[in-house]
């Protein structure tokens, strides 16, 4: 982001002035439609806010990002007549030729960023498409894991336009098909080292997809088969899930 100075009490202008210098500052025409994220280094919400700022920046690219940081002294107060645009830090504006577009303050959700964005000029919001189809095309290969052959979603996955195809949620789909391919072929007469390999993709993963391919595609009364089954089962951190998927192994030895 584009840091924006503050005049400060050395330039004659009083710090306590900031949300009536910001105010002015919004009224000049800025042709490009700009967020403006204002915090500071001592801020821990500033901290975990700005990173999530910055990657939705990368998928705005007609938003363009500015940066205001404030002092841990600085006075909030603002004239009299004029509503003060900062109350809280961390705050968001979203301006667009002299008009203020939306707020927000406070640490806010994902979610809550993006509809901020998405209040910008019509038109000139970044196309979310891509991350979207990407989300579909996991569900697709997802579900083909689950229910139909394994070549079915290597077609898919090759099938994908490269725009999406190494987006990070995709490359891991691909590692969990790579991970089925390995296992059927390999599973059933591993040394030990190829059994850590094996294990070490599985929990890179998402855990309950690999513990139902597991449980759909594998015979979970083999040795190895089964140990892969319950190391992946015991990285669960939900009692309640992992319990479900502790009776389904239970029920195969029977």
């Amino acid at each position: 982001m584009i840091p924006i100075i503050v005049p400060d009490q050395q330039d004659g202008i009083a710090a306590s002035a900031v949300n009536t210098w910001l105010a002015d500052y919004i009224q000049q025409q800025h042709n490009d439609c700009r967020i403006i994220y204002i915090g500071g280094d001592w801020c821990a919400p500033c901290k975990a806010l700005k990173p999530l700022v910055d990657k939705l920046l990368t998928q705005y690219p007609t938003i363009q990002g500015y940066e205001i940081k404030l002092d841990q002294d600085t006075d909030l107060l603002a004239a009299p007549n004029l509503p003060p645009l900062i109350q809280s830090l961390p705050t968001l504006l979203l301006v667009h030729k002299g008009e203020l577009l939306g707020k927000l303050s406070g640490l806010v959700e994902t979610n809550t960023i993006i509809a901020l964005f998405n209040n910008g000029p019509v038109g000139e919001t970044a196309d979310i498409t891509k991350e979207e189809s990407s989300i579909q095309a996991v569900a697709d290969i997802t579900m083909r894991l689950k229910t139909q052959p394994l070549i079915c979603a290597q077609d898919l996955f090759e099938s994908l336009d490269s725009n999406i195809k190494y987006q990070p949620r995709l490359q891991q789909a691909k590692s969990l098909i790579d991970l089925v391919q390995y296992c059927s072929i390999n599973l059933m007469d591993l040394t030990q080292q190829e059994f850590h390999e094996a294990y070490r993709e599985v929990i890179k993963l998402e855990l309950t997809l690999a513990l139902d391919i597991l449980f759909l595609q594998f015979n979970l009364s083999h040795k190895e088969a089964s140990a892969l089954y319950i190391r992946t089962l015991n990285c669960l951190t939900d009692k309640a899930l992992a319990a479900q998927y502790r009776k389904k192994l239970h029920s195969i030895r029977r």
